[in-house]
């Protein structure tokens, strides 16, 4: 019984491994995270986030936020998954003479979230890009 729960547990994460479309690259980017629209009246998209980029590809990222109280709380809930929201991107280009951070705003849809593991105040999310990006970063 002990070798098909194994084997089963292994077929999982085979099928969760061919899901992936994208390379992930163990990348920090500078992100901010906004709301999609900004409230009535409010003028501009509130920041929802800001921090580093854990990895990135092509078609999303994954975020550890500290000190989110409101990310924290919809991630209780369970109610964050979908949420679209707004992201502002810094990519690291370089030449041999030259290094600058590229500038890339897109979509994103809140895709996983879990309560930080290193602080009590921590949330990390996985982003999916709406839609997939080209960022060239191999």
């Amino acid at each position: 019984m002990t070798e098909k729960r194994a084997s089963g547990e292994a077929g999982v994460a085979r099928a969760g491994a061919e899901r992936r479309r994208h390379v992930r690259y163990g990348l920090a980017c500078p992100i901010t995270i906004h709301e999609r629209e900004a409230a009535a009246g409010a003028g501009r998209a509130a920041v929802l986030g800001a921090s580093r980029t854990e990895n990135i590809s092509d078609g999303g990222c994954y975020v550890v936020l500290a000190g989110n109280r409101a990310l924290r709380r919809m991630a209780r809930k369970g109610g964050e998954r979908g949420l679209a929201v707004q992201v502002a991107l810094k990519i690291p280009r370089q030449t041999r003479s030259t290094y600058m951070l590229e500038a890339v705003q897109t979509t994103a849809r809140v895709v996983r979230t879990e309560l930080g593991q290193a602080a009590a105040d921590e949330l990390a999310v996985g982003l999916q890009f709406e839609p997939a990006l080209d960022l060239q970063l191999d």
